[in-house]
């Protein structure tokens, strides 16, 4: 049995620091190792982001430019509705129906940020006003949305009866995405016809209309609350 007075107390106390020290420094690599594998985890995410709303920005521009042309047809119908007939202009009476149909939707992929916000990992973004808007981002999505829904509806259900009703087909010739034009599905109309002359007198048609164009005009300024929440977190992308 060793007697107390033979234990090497100095040797002893010196391996026990040596452990807890080493236990320490482990404990500080791995913490510093995580916080690197987080920081890269935050860089890569950032760079997501980067290349996710420079591709937003562009589509919601784009969205921007059709809703004003379909606007501009819209309004030669009004104008029509005005006088009770359909005026020479730059756009044909079949491109003006047809803007009066479209019931333009947007659906924006957000794979990086669904990704963290799914993962429970939004809060890898360190600057906390860029991971508030991040955040907010689907509520200014979902009013867009509920926006472009009620534009729909109001085609589908009372804009849509009145052409059946005076007899006027869609006979729009758009081109498709690679250019190439669609079939018309009829010729050209004849803005003159008994049946648009009709339909310009018909009060409850040029009221919907009015309907339309209002409805039309509230999703244009959606889409722009859109885009100024892209260019802001484009600008918190963007610092240092």
């Amino acid at each position: 049995m060793t007697k107390p007075d033979s234990i090497k107390w100095p040797k002893l106390f010196a391996e026990s620091i040596a452990i807890v020290a080493s236990i320490l420094l482990a404990f500080a690599i791995d913490a510093w190792w995580d916080e690197q594998k987080e920081r890269r985890y935050e860089k890569d995410s950032l760079l997501g982001f980067n290349a996710e709303y420079d591709e937003h920005f562009k589509d919601i521009s784009r969205q921007i430019d059709f809703h004003e042309q379909l606007l501009r047809g819209i309004a030669t119908l009004l104008e029509a509705c005005a006088v009770g007939s359909y005026e020479e202009n730059s756009v044909s009476i079949d491109d003006a129906v047809w803007a009066s149909l479209v019931p333009v939707t947007t659906d924006l992929g957000s794979s990086v940020r669904d990704s963290l916000i799914n993962a429970g990992r939004i809060e890898i973004i360190s600057d906390i006003e860029l991971r508030k808007k991040l955040a907010d981002w689907d509520r200014y999505l979902d009013e867009l949305t509920d926006t472009q829904l009620a534009s729909a509806d109001l085609v589908r259900e009372q804009l849509l009866p009145f052409y059946s009703k005076h007899g006027i087909g869609l006979a729009h010739g758009n081109n498709g995405k690679d250019g190439t034009p669609w079939p018309r599905a009829t010729k050209p109309s004849n803005p003159d016809s008994e049946a648009f002359t009709q339909l310009f007198k018909d009060r409850a048609y040029c009221t919907t209309l009015e309907y339309r164009y209002a409805n039309m005009n509230h999703t244009l300024d959606e889409y722009r609350y859109v885009l100024e929440a892209i260019e802001e977190i484009q600008r918190l992308l963007e610092k240092p």
